[in-house]
């Protein structure tokens, strides 16, 4: 017999491992995008146009909240792969064995009372 909650999980969770890689490499891009625009231009790249310093302070607020929003999402996408991995690890007991504990209906002595 297959065990749906561990065939729909294990699948969940290779799910948020790619869409985490993906995110990475999206606010990986964001963050030498905006740090290639705030750099200050070299000897050599002197026709590279500079933003004011207005448009610098926007950029520097911009990286700030990818920041803040890169960790937000990361730190839930954890916290979700964390509790599936859980519920894999520690799968729910049979209701039965909620109901009269590990050992049946009750613990019996040596002489078959309970």
């Amino acid at each position: 017999m297959v065990d749906v909650s561990k065939s729909t999980i294990i699948p969940e969770l290779h799910d948020l491992g790619k869409e985490l890689r993906l995110l990475q490499h999206l606010f990986e891009s964001y963050k030498i995008l905006i740090q290639t625009i705030l750099a200050p231009p070299d000897v050599d790249d002197s026709e590279r146009v500079r933003p004011d310093l207005q448009a610098r302070d926007r950029f520097r607020r911009l990286g700030d909240r990818r920041q803040l929003l890169m960790l937000n999402t990361i730190k839930e996408y954890l916290d979700e792969k964390k509790e599936l991995s859980s519920t894999v690890s520690n799968p729910p007991l049979p209701r039965y064995i909620l109901q009269h504990g590990p050992e049946g209906r009750g613990k019996r002595d040596a002489n078959g009372n309970q």
